[in-house]
């Protein structure tokens, strides 16, 4: 009764996963309708999708409760029956059909999906059938051709099917079943999650990915899916998978001009975000990561917050699903946006990340967060391979499949480019819409195509047995990176009249692809089908070629509308061709220049993405290269920046001091320019704890500074920087003189940033000179020209300011005040959400509000795979309250709240 119960709840789920409707359970069967009450044109696909996953999870079942060998089998017909509307068991459909499928039923094999030939003609397209033979069944004159149900071979209705050599999906069954357990998890819970596939090159990392995107396709429930990749070639563009992403869900390429974007976010937004606000602030934030910002900067969990507030909405109230190909490419910001995501979503946002382990060496607290589940994919053992070898070419001996098995060594790719090797040679041809051995085809052939000591030696036989016209092709195609446009290629290969030929017959061979994913803003590029076939392909250009092709491959992307946004693989291009040079070449200078000034631009793209580890690595690849003062200057000021701004204060002290030290040396040196530099060594001085040093360093500089309206930018930074300085050291006459000077400065250049930092720095001075009430009209004004200004980091900052002072004063002002705080916090960063919450739970306590304090408490607790200190004090409240709602302690045992 046990094992008949779990078996019903594990059918009840999987049927109505696919749109279907349970009609009665009699003894151990199941009879599922599709089409009733209304039908569909794809009910016969979900409904043989259905009956492969529910046969695959009676398996697994068997093996869980300690059944091996359980199994069961499906049957599916199509046809007409009659329908009892409105019933909701049995009795709902009667006829023919009904019985067909019983009789279909019983005789398919255990652990098997038959169908008959209406439902083989509708679905064939996208699942995949072998010929199960005429069966003579109950109430039927003549026999009936049956067809077993293999697998799913695209999404629905055909769509995106590769017709091409696939390998059978085997070996991965639990790491699958996982992945879709795991997304419908995160549509149920509501919150984010990250799926994160690690494995080496050709291990079935994009395989999975496949197979949930059928998987996904054929659901009843949508999901919006999206697709992003991170790029290989070069430093890499800050952001450009969530790009991409973006990018695809508004209907954009990334050669769109920034009118183009501009015009489309003003279309598209609206359906996806309603609420005008909230779309008014989404909107810059949008803009700036798809290159056509107004010039603001913001800082980077304010972006991070409103990327996350689209993906939220960018299914319309469905789920979304998020695959990011090739993290171990990824920025450091990039991963740092998928830890506020996961922090901060309060929607389903499932990511599915692939990635080689190198990933999680460099970024180990990746596998601890709470809502990041690991799967390590370890190559397939020798059963799961034999079948794989034998699913790809039918009819092998088991002396040849045992020499594919262990030259493949584990690795589907191995196996898959060592049958491509022998189609190429002739000794596998296709037939009846499969491979066999060639007739003739002798073992001995077999075995010694399979005897090249690596994976990178088998792709270099087949590239070296290309005709010369496709082989150079592909050779140049290999400079431009992984994935390409075919413009591209073409301005690789002007002289080649037949590049549209030649791209066929490459594709035939399957060396290159075209991108089909429906989801991918790259739809249409060309993509070489694996990364070693493109590593090979590039080893074998002579550097004559290569120089010739990153100078080819530089210019073409300097011609594209987004040409600013592509400055770091312009001036990878150009560095490269400079590598691949002789001493010989006289232009080694003038292009050394040019990738110096593309990747200044691509540090100031990155740092107004606030992807500041990206830009200082930018800089101090440019500053490698300059070889005058002043650019050399210029750039290690930029490197300085940067390393502040990315909290790596270390290397700003360095980058800084040494800029100071060049500037001093000069005849007439630049007070603000020396000054602005004082101004990162003092923050990088405050944040590691050296306050009287950052006095020391940077008072001078203030005095220096001219009353010139280019110096004011500077002065308001370094006013506010030293005034924070004096509070702490105790000189609070000091710090209430430089917040006064700031407030008239900032007034006079009308900034409202600016003002709202200096209404909020002077509330604090009068805040702890013992005049709270004056404080709280400065920290009114402060808040209300943030909320007008859709500055939440400001506004967050003025609530939290005020419930300090309020909490002993007005506590439902107070409460209202922290309520709001912790309303916008999804747009704050994690310390000040942390502590709207914990200020509101407090308040909330106070007011006698007990069910909502421990909601937000639970709520604060959740989303963190670490406590932080304000999160440590606020589980110890928590406990706090759990024992006084009890009565175990009193009002007088309450935690130290400093």
């Amino acid at each position: 009764r046990e094992l008949l119960s779990e078996y019903f709840a594990h059918a009840r789920t999987v049927v109505a996963r696919y749109g279907g409707v349970i009609e009665k359970f009699i003894g151990d069967a199941v009879m599922a309708v599709w089409g009733v009450p209304t039908a569909h044109e794809d009910d016969a696909e979900r409904s043989v999708r259905a009956g492969l996953d529910l046969v695959a999870a009676v398996t697994l079942l068997g093996e869980q409760v300690g059944a091996p060998g359980l199994a069961m089998r499906v049957g599916v017909v199509t046809g007409e029956v009659a329908v009892t509307i409105g019933a909701t068991a049995e009795g709902m459909v009667a006829g023919d059909a009904v019985n067909t499928a019983a009789r279909v039923q019983a005789a398919a094999q255990p652990g098997t999906v038959w169908v008959d030939d209406s439902t083989r003609t509708l679905t064939a397209a996208a699942v995949d059938y072998v010929d199960a033979g005429e069966h003579l069944l109950k109430g039927k004159a003549e026999p009936v051709r049956l067809f077993e149900a293999r697998t799913v071979i695209a999404a629905v209705g055909g769509a995106q099917r590769i017709d091409g050599l696939e390998a059978p999906f085997t070996g991965r069954d639990r790491q699958m079943r996982l992945i879709k357990e795991l997304c419908h998890e995160t549509a149920e819970e509501d919150r984010p999650r990250l799926v994160l596939v690690t494995g080496a090159a050709g291990v079935g990392k994009s395989r999975l990915a496949w197979e949930f995107e059928k998987y996904v396709d054929g659901l009843s429930t949508v999901f919006a899916w999206h697709r992003g990749r991170c790029l290989s070639y070069g430093e890499g563009v800050a952001f450009w998978a969530v790009a991409e992403v973006v990018r695809a869900r508004l209907g954009l390429t990334d050669a769109d001009p920034q009118s183009v974007v501009s015009a489309r976010l003003d279309e598209r937004l609206p359906d996806l975000i309603p609420d005008a606000e909230d779309r008014a602030w989404v909107r810059p934030r949008l803009a700036v990561l798809l290159g056509a910002g107004d010039g603001r900067v913001f800082a980077s969990e304010d972006l991070y917050a409103g990327w996350t507030r689209f993906l939220e909405r960018a299914g319309a109230g469905d789920p979304v699903i998020v695959v990011l190909d090739d993290l171990q490419h990824a920025d450091d910001a990039l991963l740092d946006f998928l830890d506020h995501l996961l922090a901060t979503g309060t929607s389903a946002v499932h990511v599915l990340a692939l990635a080689r382990p190198e990933l999680l060496e460099r970024r180990p607290a990746l596998a601890s967060h709470r809502r990041v589940s690991v799967l390590h994919l370890e190559p397939l053992g020798t059963t799961a391979m034999a079948e794989l070898v034998d699913g790809l070419v039918e009819g092998l001996t088991a002396e040849t499949r045992d020499a594919l098995v262990a030259r493949a060594d584990g690795i589907p790719l191995f196996a898959v480019e060592t049958v491509r090797a022998l189609i190429d040679q002739d000794l596998v041809v296709a037939s009846g819409g499969r491979y066999v051995l060639a007739p003739g085809a002798e073992v001995s052939q077999v075995r010694a195509l399979a005897a090249p000591a690596s994976l990178h030696a088998l792709v270099a036989s087949r590239l070296d047995a290309l005709p010369a016209a496709e082989r150079h092709v592909l050779s140049t195609a290999s400079v431009l990176g992984l994935s390409f446009p075919l413009s591209a290629l073409a301005a690789l290969n002007p002289e080649n009249p037949d590049l549209d030929a030649v791209v066929a017959a490459l594709q035939r061979r399957e060396l290159l692809t075209v991108q089909n994913d429906r989801f991918a803003a790259d739809k249409g590029q060309l993509r070489f089908v694996q990364a070693v076939v493109r590593q090979v392909a590039y080893e074998t250009l002579s550097r004559r070629d290569r120089r010739a092709g990153h100078l080819a491959a530089a210019a073409h992307l300097q011609a594209e509308p987004n040409a600013e946004e592509l400055s770091a693989l312009s001036a990878q291009h150009l560095l490269d061709a400079v590598g691949a040079g002789s001493p010989d070449d006289t232009d080694t200078e003038e292009l050394t220049a040019r990738a110096v000034t593309l990747l200044e631009s691509a540090a100031a793209q990155a740092t107004s993405l606030a992807a500041f580890a990206e830009a200082q690595r930018h800089y101090l690849a440019a500053l490698d290269c300059a070889t005058d003062d002043e650019s050399r200057l210029r750039l290690r000021e930029g490197a300085a920046a940067a390393a502040a701004f990315a909290n790596d204060y270390a290397a700003a002290l360095d980058h800084a001091h040494a800029v100071l030290t060049a500037l001093a040396a000069l005849p007439d040196p630049d007070p603000i320019r020396a000054a602005r530099t004082a101004v990162l060594a003092a923050t990088a001085l405050h944040h590691s704890g050296r306050i009287g040093e950052a006095v020391e360093l940077l008072q001078p500089h203030l005095d220096a500074l001219p009353d010139s309206p280019e110096a004011q930018p500077v002065l308001l930074d370094a006013m506010m920087r030293l005034a924070g300085c004096y509070a702490l050291l105790g000189d609070h006459g000091a710090a209430e003189d430089l917040r006064e000077r700031h407030l008239r400065l900032a007034e006079r250049l009308g900034d409202p940033a600016k003002l709202v930092d200096a209404w909020n720095g002077l509330a604090i001075g009068h805040n702890a000179a013992g005049r709270p009430a004056t404080g709280a009209v400065l920290l009114r004004a402060s808040a209300d020209l943030a909320r007008a200004e859709q500055q939440p980091f400001a506004l967050g900052r003025a609530l939290s300011n005020l419930y300090t002072v309020d909490c002993t004063r007005d506590l439902a002002r107070a409460v209202a005040e922290a309520r709001e705080a912790y309303t916008v916090s999804t747009r704050l960063p994690a310390y000040l959400r942390q502590l709207a919450g914990l200020n509101l739970t407090l308040g909330l306590y106070q007011s006698g509000a007990w069910d909502e304090c421990a909601d937000v408490l639970n709520g604060l607790l959740e989303p963190s795979a670490t406590l932080d200190p304000v999160l440590i004090a606020a589980q110890s409240v928590r406990l706090w309250l759990e024992e006084a709602r009890h009565g175990t302690i009193g009002l007088d045992a309450a935690p130290d709240w400093d």
